[in-house]
């Protein structure tokens, strides 16, 4: 796997209506405040206006530089509890949104090592 395939953030609509990235630590524990962004090019799907859906939470990689950050979409997720769309706020209400997070970095990094591992076995 290469190291840009492994999330190193995630971004939410935050609390006053933008985009924010938050980033993991290298256990994937979450090690930041959310930091504003703005995100371009970005499918409907996923942004209206600009900004993330409040519903969605986005796995990303980036990579920060002295004039910018680049910001690769890695996994788009639906929030949902017992079968029902939430939204991110009340995630965050709930005080859930970090152990949410980094449960879904885990099973992204599991489903992208067993994808790996039968694609080698088919080689």
């Amino acid at each position: 796997m290469k190291s840009t395939d492994i999330p190193n953030g995630f971004m939410v609509i935050g609390r006053l209506g933008g985009n924010v990235l938050i980033d993991f630590d290298d256990n994937g524990k979450v090690s930041s405040e959310p930091l504003p962004v703005s995100v371009a090019n970005w499918p409907d799907a996923v942004v209206a206006n600009g900004v993330i859906r409040p519903d969605l939470l986005v796995l990303v990689h980036s990579v920060k530089g002295d004039e910018g950050m680049l910001i690769k979409r890695l996994q788009v997720c639906r929030m949902a509890h017992e079968g029902k769309e939430i939204m991110v706020r009340d995630v965050v209400r709930a005080g859930a949104l970090n152990i949410t997070a980094e449960n879904v970095r885990k099973e992204y990094l599991k489903e992208m090592e067993a994808k790996e591992k039968t694609e080698c076995e088919t080689k």
